[in-house]
């Protein structure tokens, strides 16, 4: 029997991801979706393993179900503060804690505590989504991978400190997938362009399966055609209330197409090279054929700056288009850099217009959306007065970005995978930008809700408006959404309400109250009576072993790295048509255990990484400057600040306290401190725990300018726990005298009663890097080596 491949970690351990598999029923337009992640630790060591994915757009997380030697375990949502405490008093006690937290929008993370070694473990959570008709169809996008991202993924994204979107180029995460259709929308016409699938009939309905699996280095998409939108009204009991959702699909009269104002915009920045940036030209050639004389139109790109490459609206006339626009989109490349997408839509949204307000101008918006600072640059769109209409690139956009711009502004989202024709994206754009634009939308209950999601800010032909209300009464009467265009008032409502036992409804709507403005308090108590994850909440749960079974020491953190996103700035190709049935199935598909970075430059399996490594072709591989992230500020000898980051770095990967110390130490290198150190120490005091409590007096003497990271929180709460409280503050007054003026960057002069003598250390540990090397060294020779 030969032996499994074995992920490693660039850092060199034994990955403990190994497989996720995704069930999902679409009823209707509501997915419900199981997420099961498989997890086993093949090190010698405890594991904590952290983990963050993303999820559709607008979906619900409903629950997190652990299944462990035997156990299915149930969490529960609590207060994020109660279970960052519980879940650090189950590590301390050798339990395994398992909590799932919001990251960011769009990003959640799982925290694994205490994995034994030889254990494995399965993380189901589910979620829901409710999707829309858009034009004749329903699109299914289930995102799987993280693309990397332009900026700083904890400042600008809110990543914690222990959590990362790192990308390993040698990663293979193995994805399988059923998706079930049932119901009137199992009869539509169904393709995918992401994956090769297959179907077969069930009672009700289809399923849909990965034909050969996949990876986890693109999002699912499934495209459900030849749809005639409906309008409906589901109701469900929500507590002593009751939750309605009504969906409306309003048609609108065909009128005389409008003159388009629109200021193009397209992300030239290093991220979109390879499928990307050939798709935008694509997009561009599509839209040069669509204009009339009678449109207006001026064209930008960005990366770093902003280049307006037709700086003012001009008339769209044929010398115009044929030698001006032509030209200039001839010229369009992925070369300008990094994705400063808000400084370009600023500088978008200043190009001077003719329209009265600005508010008939459109934005049409071409991008992969990978970056960060997502909340401002909505904010800043919604400031605006122009529509957006994004259309996202790519194998994986950032869908969360591109869609909230267009919700908020009244404008429309397109995403287009590789595979798929982006011309019909184009012609489906200019159809809604070309329609008269509905005003006065009202939407009559028959009674008062208690609470209403808002409306859209637009409507569009044959597209799902989702409105949830709360009433204390069931209504009696079904919703009537009401418009008007050129002074003619319009109608659109569902023929009856219907009832569902389904608690997902309530839930989903819950959702939906969040985004109201709330205060903090308000927002916790909807969190947790709708058992929603939130910043403020975390689905936890705690597997308590037997004492004989506790997990001893620490545990090591293994921060989960993402696949490479297939295609993504230019390193492999997807573009080809792999369609059900297509005679050009690309050879990618007929070797799926291979990431996409490696299948699209010709190498065929993670052995030909690797002895491209010997081959001496590992300077080859370089992270672009487009892609680098800002991060933490390189450590720098001296200030406590620099001490406190070198050890927070350290003990990532150290989880004993000596270990870290030495490195941070040896980072730093400050004679003056340990001449305090050697000043406290005593004969009930070890020279490590004077170190902890010096570390733990700048952290509190620091307050707010310093965030220490959760894992290195625990590896000095060790060295601490064994210190009583009189020494402990008999030593804390000492360090607070010594060094009474150590400031963010600076130490200050410290106490010249410190005696001169130097003290001698021991040898230090080898630095992060310098392991970090040699691992990857005794990965490219195939020598084990030692952690």
């Amino acid at each position: 029997m030969k032996n499994e491949p074995s992920l490693k970690s660039l850092a060199g351990d034994m990955v403990a991801l190994k497989s996720v598999h995704l069930e999902g029923r679409l009823q209707g337009l509501m997915l419900t979706m199981n997420v099961q992640q498989k997890y086993r630790n093949d090190t010698r060591n405890n594991l904590e393993t952290i983990y963050t994915f993303p999820l559709g757009w607008g979906a619900t997380l409903l629950g997190l179900n652990v299944e462990i030697a035997g156990k299915r375990l149930q969490a529960t949502v609590i207060e994020k503060r109660d279970a960052t405490e519980k879940y650090e008093k189950a590590i301390d006690d050798g339990d395994m804690p398992v909590m799932v937290e919001q990251t960011a929008s769009g990003l959640y993370t799982a925290n694994l505590g205490n994995l034994k070694a030889g254990e494995s473990v399965t993380i189901d959570i589910e979620y829901a989504q409710l999707f829309r008709f858009e034009q004749g169809q329903v699109r299914i996008c289930i995102p799987t991978v993280i693309a990397p991202r332009f900026g700083d993924a904890h400042q600008a994204g809110g990543l914690a400190l222990h959590e990362t979107d790192a990308v390993n180029p040698l990663a293979e995460y193995p994805l399988t997938l059923r998706l079930d259709i049932l119901g009137q929308i199992a009869k539509s016409k169904t393709s995918c362009p992401s994956h090769k699938i297959s179907t077969s009939p069930i009672e009700n309905g289809v399923s849909v399966f990965l034909d050969h699996g996949g990876m986890l280095d693109r999002d699912f998409v499934l495209n459900l055609d030849g749809l005639a939108g409906q309008s409906f009204a589901v109701a469900a009991p929500d507590g002593k209330q009751t939750m309605v959702l009504a969906s409306f699909c309003p048609k609108m009269e065909t009128r005389e197409a409008q003159p388009v104002l629109m200021k193009i915009l397209v992300d030239c920045s290093g991220s979109m090279q390879g499928d990307s940036i050939s798709q935008a030209r694509a997009a561009l050639q599509e839209i040069a054929l669509a204009l009339t004389p009678a449109d207006c139109v001026s064209y930008s790109k960005f990366g770093t700056n902003v280049v307006n490459v037709v700086p003012r609206m001009e008339p769209c006339s044929p010398h115009f288009v044929q030698t001006v626009l032509s030209r200039a989109l001839l010229f369009t490349e992925a070369d300008l850099g990094g994705t400063e997408i808000n400084e370009a839509l600023l500088s978008t949204f200043s190009i001077k217009s003719s329209a009265k307000g600005n508010r008939d101008v459109s934005v049409l918006l071409i991008t992969d959306g990978d970056v960060w600072n997502i909340e401002e640059t909505v904010s800043t769109a919604a400031r605006s007065g122009h529509r957006i209409f994004a259309i996202g690139l790519g194998s994986s956009p950032a869908e969360s970005l591109l869609r909230d711009l267009a919700e908020q502004t009244g404008g429309a989202c397109e995403l287009v995978s590789p595979n798929e024709d982006i011309s019909s994206a184009i012609v489906r754009m200019f159809r809604r930008m070309r329609a008269a634009q509905a005003n006065d939308l009202q939407l009559d209950w028959g009674c008062m809700p208690s609470w209403q999601s808002p409306l859209p800010k637009q409507i569009y032909d044959g597209e799902t408006v989702h409105v949830f209300a709360v009433f204390q009464d069931a209504p009696t009467s079904v919703p009537m959404l009401t418009w008007s265009i050129d002074s003619h008032i319009k109608h659109s409502s569902p023929e009856l309400i219907s009832l569902t036992p389904n608690p997902a409804l309530s839930r989903l709507g819950g959702t939906r109250q969040l985004a109201s403005s709330l205060t903090p308090e308000e927002s916790l108590a909807i969190a947790l009576r709708y058992q929603l994850v939130t910043k403020q909440s975390c689905l936890f749960l705690v597997h308590v072993r037997t004492e004989e079974g506790k997990a001893f020491g620490l545990p090591t953190i293994q921060q989960i790295e993402q696949m490479h996103a297939a295609g993504h700035s230019g390193f492999g190709v997807v573009g080809v048509s792999s369609m059900p049935g297509s005679r050009n199935v690309p050879s990618e598909y007929r070797n799926l255990g291979t990431p996409a970075l490696w299948r699209g430059r010709g190498m065929t399996s993670t052995v030909a990484m690797v002895e491209s490594f010997k081959a001496g072709s590992l300077d080859s591989y370089e992270i672009p400057a487009f892609l680098r992230k800002t991060g933490e500020p390189e450590t720098k000898i001296g200030g406590p600040q620099a001490l406190l980051r070198a050890f927070n770095n350290a003990a990532m990967s150290n989880a004993e306290f000596g270990d870290a110390l030495a490195i941070a130490t040896n980072l730093t290198n400050n004679k003056d401190l340990e001449k305090v150190v050697a000043q406290i120490v005593n004969e009930r005091l070890t020279r490590e725990q004077v170190w902890a409590l010096l570390l733990d007096w700048l952290i509190e003497h620091l307050g707010d300018s310093y965030t220490p990271r959760r894992h290195s929180q625990r590896v000095l709460r060790s060295q601490l726990v064994a210190i009583d409280d009189e020494e402990k503050a008999s030593a804390t007054r000492k360090l607070a005298k010594f060094l009474h003026s150590a400031s963010l960057n600076e130490w200050g002069p410290i106490n010249e009663s410190v005696q001169s003598k130097l003290v001698t250390r021991p040898k230090n540990n080898e630095s992060v890097q310098n392991r970090l090397v040699t691992r990857l060294k005794n990965l490219v020779s195939g020598s084990k080596g030692t952690d």
